[in-house]
């Protein structure tokens, strides 16, 4: 109701008013307030106590969590490495097995080339032989065709055919044949009575050069503008055996070597005959060796074509003018010829000469004027025997051969290719193999072993012809060439141009 208020204010003042407290003294305040303040204290510290442990709880938990994420990382990179290393040696595993398969690869191309080439090597080879075969079956076939014409001339007729036929003795007039024989009989020795054996192998050296010489001149000079069936002509290309052969013409089977060596001496000993009958009935006056028109070198403008000169002191010939390649040495009071003009090559002035290589210019002298101020040789020539007969003039090869005569066998060291074209005498292996390969492939049926071609006898008689029909030992070649005259010489080193300073 509204009254109740006032009712409760009037009973609360009727009330008695409670005891009042005891009022605390300075000290007890102070006491009390020291009390609150340690309870703080207590308090405060109890809470940092408290927080302490928890910031300590907090701090291992988190480091145990960082150990825990520590080791995870650490096993996960481990993982990591292991995938990796699994990884890299599955990888070179791959590249291991890709290097084996290319190298093996590579292998196989290269043994393929390998093979290739020694297939091709091989059938190179084969094709060489096989055309050496062909050419030196060509070559035996024109040698025993040449040793069957001399086999028609009996002992006594040789000479007569050599003199009558290719030297055409009785004529009028003495032919420029005659008159190269002549002057390659003049370099004959003389006999070598009481010489020791080295001056007697000099000796037969010199005498087998001078055959080989003669022996030229006489098929060259009898093949020359002569039809081949030419009773002449024959006669020229059949004598060519006789020249001794350089080493490099095709190989001839032993039976053929045999039929060639014994006509080879026979021609041999006639053209001996020959030329010392020459130089006994019609000797002819040696020609002064040619002497050096000036102490110096001459001009290079000097040296033409065909000039003659003299070797002022020994030298080598070398391949070219541009070579360094020695072929020879060259003897002091040698004569060359020039084969065209000097030139000049690395700083030196070489000098072609005939009939290959090249000289340098400085060793050579002049051993007459240039040809355009040479006066005629031919006319008022007298013969060595004081006849009025003019000495022909000579050319081509027979001069060459003349000339050569005079260098004596020292010019077998760089002219063996001269003796080749005259062993050769029209013989063409290019020209054989042509013929052989365009010839029918039945020809080669009739090529068989000796052997097999032989009927098997069991009676003695037999065994004795088929013992009798096996070929002879190969001869000793050294031996061969002793027997003529000829002693094999290693061919030299080549080497810088040594004279050049």
């Amino acid at each position: 109701s509204p009254e109740s208020p006032d009712v409760e204010a009037e009973a609360s003042e009727d009330e008695p008013s409670p005891v009042k407290a005891k009022e605390l003294t300075p000290e007890e305040l102070e006491a009390k307030r020291l009390r609150d303040e340690a309870e703080a204290a207590a308090e405060r510290l109890q809470q940092a106590k408290k927080a302490e442990e928890q910031r300590k709880k907090r701090e291992q938990q988190r480091k145990e969590e960082e150990k825990r994420a520590a080791a995870q990382r650490k096993l996960e990179k481990k993982e990591r490495e292991a995938a990796q290393k699994a990884e890299a040696k599955e990888r070179r595993k791959i590249e291991q097995e890709q290097q084996k398969a290319e190298e093996q690869r590579q292998k196989q191309l290269q043994l393929r080339e390998e093979q290739r080439l020694a297939n091709l090597q091989e059938n190179a080879e084969r094709q060489r032989l096989h055309e050496e075969q062909l050419v030196a079956r060509a070559f035996e076939a024109d040698r025993l065709a040449r040793v069957a014409i001399l086999e028609a001339y009996e002992e006594g007729i040789l000479d007569a055919a050599i003199r009558s036929t290719l030297l055409q003795e009785g004529s009028q007039s003495k032919s420029a044949l005659h008159y190269a024989l002549r002057k390659i009989a003049a370099t004959l020795p003389l006999g070598s009575a009481g010489k020791t054996d080295g001056a007697d192998s000099a000796h037969k050296e010199v005498e087998e050069f001078v055959v080989d010489l003669a022996l030229a001149c006489l098929s060259t000079d009898g093949c020359a503008g002569a039809e081949s069936h030419d009773a002449r002509a024959r006669l020229a290309s059949a004598i060519a055996v006789a020249v001794r052969p350089p080493t490099s013409l095709p190989e001839l089977s032993k039976e053929a070597k045999a039929c060639v060596k014994k006509q080879r001496l026979r021609v041999r000993i006639a053209a001996l005959t020959l030329l010392r009958s020459l130089a006994a009935a019609e000797p002819i006056a040696s020609a002064p060796k040619p002497r050096a028109l000036a102490a110096n070198a001459p001009a290079p403008k000097d040296i033409v074509a065909d000039v003659e000169l003299v070797v002022a002191e020994e030298g080598a010939i070398f391949e070219s003018l541009t070579s360094y390649n020695e072929v020879g040495p060259i003897r002091e009071g040698a004569t060359l010829v020039a084969a065209g003009s000097a030139a000049e090559v690395d700083g030196y002035w070489m000098v072609p000469v005939k009939p290959q290589g090249a000289v340098e210019l400085r060793v050579l002298r002049l051993a007459a004027a240039p040809p355009n101020e040479k006066a005629s040789r031919s006319s008022g020539k007298q013969t060595s025997n004081g006849g009025d007969a003019a000495e022909p003039e000579l050319g081509g090869r027979l001069q060459d051969f003349v000339r050569i005569s005079a260098e004596g066998p020292s010019y077998l060291e760089r002219g063996a290719d001269d003796f080749r074209q005259v062993c050769f005498c029209g013989f063409d292996p290019a020209a054989a193999l042509e013929a052989e390969a365009s010839a029918p492939l039945n020809v080669n049926v009739a090529v068989k072993d000796s052997t097999s071609e032989q009927p098997i006898s069991s009676s003695k008689g037999g065994k004795k012809a088929a013992k009798a029909k096996e070929p002879k030992a190969e001869e000793d070649l050294d031996a061969l060439l002793q027997e003529f005259g000829m002693t094999a010489q290693s061919p030299g080193k080549s080497s810088k141009k040594k004279a050049k300073k």
